[in-house]
This record gives C-alpha cells, structure tokens and sequence, in this order.
C-alpha cells in the first residue's frame, strides 16, 4: 500500500509542476479573448503542435509515462476544431504501448473521437464515439458508443457495502459494448429517450502477481460469470446545459427505466430505474462554478453479473476509492464540486485555462433487501487540478481521500 501511495504522489507531483510550468508562462502571456471580427485572420483553418509528457493514475492501473503529441486544427477563430494525438507509454503492467486518437468537433455541441490503443502485456483497445446534442434543427439528441479492449485492470472485492479491502482480487476484462440512444426534444429542453445497450463481458483469470484471481476466489454467487445482454431503457431527460459536461451553467435532470430480458437476446434477466440530477450555478461571470450531483440507482433480479450492478468508486463516483470498489444491487451517491477558474494563459500558440476544483462526496451501496442507511456512508473529500483547452479539452488530476486512504486519478475529461 505504501509502494502504491508512493506512486500516485510522484504522477500528481508530476502533474503539479506541468501546472505550475504553465503558470509561469502565464504570466508574461497576452490574456485569453476571441479575436474580434476585424482583426481575425480570413484563414479557413490553422496548426499548432503541442508535445507533453504523459502521467496517468488510477488505482487499478497504476501509473502511467510516457509522451504525447498533439495536433490542433483550429478555424480562424482560434477555436478547436479537431485534435490528433499519438501517444506512447510505460505502464508496470502492460509494459510499452501506444495509441492513437482522432477528436473532430463539428459544432460546439457536436463531436466525434475514434481511438486505438494496444501495448506488450494484454491490453488492446478500440473506441468510436459520437454525439450530437441538438440534431436536426435542435429536435433530436444522438449518441453513439462502439467500444471493444482487453485490459488487465479488472479488480474486484466482492458485493456489498462492507466489501473487506483486504479481499481485493484481479482479472481480465474483455469486453465487447455498443450503446446507442435517439432522444427527442418535444420542448426546448425536454426529451424522452430510447436507449439500446449491448455487453459482452469475459472475466478471465488476472496477472497481477500480488493479486489472487478473482476467477478462482468469487464464483457465480457474486457474479463473477461471463455473460452477453441487451439492455433496453427509456429515459426522460431535462437538460438545461448548453454543452452538456462542458457547460458552466444548467440544470440535469434523468429519469431512466431499463430492463434485460432472456427472451430478447440477453443469458440474463434483470430490471431497474435510475436518477442523475445534476445543477450548475456560476458566479463572478463563471469564474466560480458550484456544481451539485445526486444518483439512485436499483437494480432488481436473481445472480445478475456483477458487472451489470450499481457500482461506486473510481474516477467518476466517489474519487477517494478505485474504480468498482462498492458493487451491489443498489447505490445512493452526493456530490459537490466548486470549480474556480484561475488562470487564462497562451503557450505554444495554444489557449489554455488552468482552474482548481475542490470536492466533496458521499454514497454507498446496498443489497435487494437492504436500504440507504447513513451509518454506512462511505465520505470522500479531496480537490482537483483541471488544465483546458478552450473550447472542448481539457485535463484533470483529482486527488481524494476517504476512510479507506487515498486515491488519485488523472484523466483527460470532467468527473461529471
């Protein structure tokens, strides 16, 4: 545990001085505005390149070196059109690798990402994404995900709120996964959703050396099983938020129900509903954001994988635990996050922000039978280094401690 905590310091020390390098230049850097109309070069598109090293963390993956490049095709406003950007990398566990990654935004509210990744020991990943909040003269909401990997970062603790961490075991995952949703708008900001989801999910026995296989120590009783379903879900949506995770200001409201049936192409059968209510208040013309997040979630049904469960912890829920460390049928999660901008700064004719985040959440899981009980509430507490790249990119380091210890993440998108 203290090799890991060791490790994790060192990627956030990492992150902290390319910020604090950042900073310097800001300084001296002419402020951030979009050109005005008058003095904006007629240049249909331009280039900038911008190389930086490469510190990823997580939990379960450990940290990560490397390099990355990134090419920026930018329209005569200087804005982000489209992003390519090789990567390669040194991870403890899947040794030297590389990926590539394409980001196309047609419109602020339009976007496409196609990525490939592999490296020496076990992990390939491919991902196609699409998403288009407002299409067809704003009437409908389109969303398309194409994912297929295999990494060795499964890791798993058994079900339950009160999960033993010493019981921690690795795997496999390989994993095929297709989502696709359609919504329509029948007011400005409200639309009902179809929502298709298809996972195909392997457990296989894992590598980490230290690690028992999850295989071998939990059986289908706790869900470790290979399974495929299809999952089908309809949701109603009020979405306020100009650019969805990217906005600085709106109101989320999603209420979904979904189901999977044997006799609709799934090996299981299981049902349930969920909430995500999210709220943004600027203040001091968006210097400060206050976001608010509330998520309930239940799942009913008999031996369902404990992949298609409620889950807390990792990057995006619950930040002081690693990803999956809560699994069971049901799951309760709050959170608050303050964003403050900090400073607008140009380097490398490239316009960034760098902006600070601390956070605060709480939640925690519970059985079929079982219900929310705030004796068992699982506390996070931490805060976050975010670096964009206005209009659509941007970096985080999100450091966050619990009763559990510490946990840092460095990711490449908001928590939420």
């Amino acid at each position: 545990m203290l090799k890991k905590i060791l490790g994790y310091g060192v990627g956030a020390l990492g992150i902290l001085l390319s910020c604090h390098a950042f900073a310097d230049i800001a300084e001296t850097a002419p402020s951030v505005s979009s050109p005005n109309a008058e003095t904006a070069p007629h240049r249909k598109f331009h280039l900038s390149f911008v190389p930086v090293p490469v510190i990823t963390a997580d939990p379960n993956e450990g940290i990560t070196f490397g390099a990355q490049g990134n090419l920026f095709f930018k329209d005569g406003q200087d804005h982000v059109k489209a992003i390519l950007a090789p990567r390669f990398t040194y991870n403890s566990l899947t040794k030297f690798g590389g990926s590539i990654a394409a980001l196309y935004y047609h419109a602020l509210d339009e976007k496409l990402l196609v990525a490939f990744g592999m490296a020496q020991e076990v992990f390939r990943s491919a991902r196609v994404y699409y998403e288009n909040i407002k299409a067809f003269d704003d009437r409908f909401y389109l969303k398309g995900d194409f994912q297929i990997y295999q990494n060795p970062f499964g890791h798993f603790w058994g079900l339950g709120n009160q999960s033993s961490l010493a019981a921690e075991s690795s795997y496999v995952d390989r994993t095929f996964y297709t989502e696709a949703e359609v919504g329509y708008y029948f007011l400005k900001n409200l639309r009902i959703s179809l929502r298709e989801k298809l996972l195909k999910a392997n457990v296989r026995d894992g590598i980490v050396k230290n690690l028992p296989d999850t295989v071998s120590v939990f059986g289908p009783d706790q869900g470790v099983f290979d399974s495929l379903d299809l999952t089908h879900g309809l949701a109603l949506v009020y979405d306020t938020r100009p650019r969805a995770e990217l906005s600085t200001s709106g109101t989320l409201v999603d209420a979904s129900f979904f189901f999977s049936n044997t006799h609709l192409g799934s090996d299981n059968n299981f049902h349930g509903f969920a909430f995500d209510l999210r709220q943004l208040i600027p203040t001091d013309d968006g210097r400060f954001v206050s976001i608010f997040r509330g998520i309930f979630q239940k799942i009913y049904g008999q031996n369902v994988p404990f992949y298609q469960l409620s889950d807390l912890g990792g990057a995006y829920e619950l930040r002081s635990h690693p990803k999956n460390r809560f699994i069971d049928s049901a799951k309760f999660l709050f959170s608050f996050e303050q964003r403050i901008r900090v400073a607008d700064f140009r380097f490398l004719k490239t316009n960034f922000r760098m902006g600070l985040a601390p956070f605060f959440e709480v939640g925690e899981v519970f059985g079929p039978r079982g219900s929310l009980a705030f004796s068992r509430l699982q506390p996070a507490a931490g805060f976050g280094i975010r670096l964009e790249i206005p209009p659509s990119t941007m970096f985080r380091v999100d450091l966050g401690w619990g009763k559990e210890g510490k946990s840092v993440f460095v990711k490449a998108d908001y928590p939420f």
